[in-house]
This record gives structure tokens, C-alpha cells and sequence, in this order.
């Protein structure tokens, strides 16, 4: 290897999050999907911001990680245990109710 120098390039991980369910999450996807990047996004069921339609959270889910968020967006600190055991768990299950229907597609 004449002249050529071998350089090891150590692998680096970023990691970005979203949070809402806002439209303008589809303006993010495309862009770390364009670079070969994945985040997560965070959706909640209810929330004033949601904008995002089954169809747009499933596409979304096909190149980036979907996370659950709590079902009604409310301040998690603010509420009592029995409704913590509502929000995070009914969260979630909305969300795997998706991607079951992604499956049918």
C-alpha cells in the first residue's frame, strides 16, 4: 500500500427524540430518512398538537421508531398512580393497535 495510510474510524451513535405527534414531524422524517438517520417519535393518543393520522404514524413507523407517550398528554408528575396505570399502558396499546393494522396493508 504505497503511500496510503489506513486510518480506523471509530462508529459514533446519535440518537435524536420527538415529541407530539406534530405534523411537522413528517418534514423530520424525510430529512433523517434522506441521511440515513432514525429517531424516535414520541405520540401520544390524545393531545391539542396531534395532527398526525394513523396513516402517517404507520408510514412514519416503516424508517424510524415509533415510542409511546402517555394517552392524553397530561403531566405525568401532576397524577395519582391508578391514572399513571391508565395513561402510559393505554398509550401504548394505541400505538401497537397501529402497527397490528399496518400489518394488513
Amino acid at each position: 500500500m504505497d503511500g496510503l495510510k489506513l486510518v480506523q474510524v471509530k462508529k459514533m451513535i446519535i440518537t435524536t427524540s420527538w415529541d407530539d405527534g406534530h405534523k411537522s414531524d413528517l418534514r423530520l422524517v424525510k430529512l433523517l430518512s434522506q441521511y440515513g438517520l432514525r429517531g424516535t417519535f414520541y405520540i401520544p393518543k390524545i393531545c391539542k398538537l396531534r395532527s398526525l393520522t394513523d396513516h402517517e404514524i404507520i408510514n412514519t413507523s416503516k424508517t424510524q421508531e415509533i415510542g409511546a407517550h402517555d394517552f392524553n398528554h397530561d403531566h405525568l408528575t401532576q397524577l395519582d398512580l391508578e391514572e399513571l396505570r391508565n395513561q402510559i399502558p393505554g398509550s401504548r396499546e394505541y400505538l401497537e393497535n397501529r402497527k397490528s393494522f399496518r400489518q394488513k396493508d
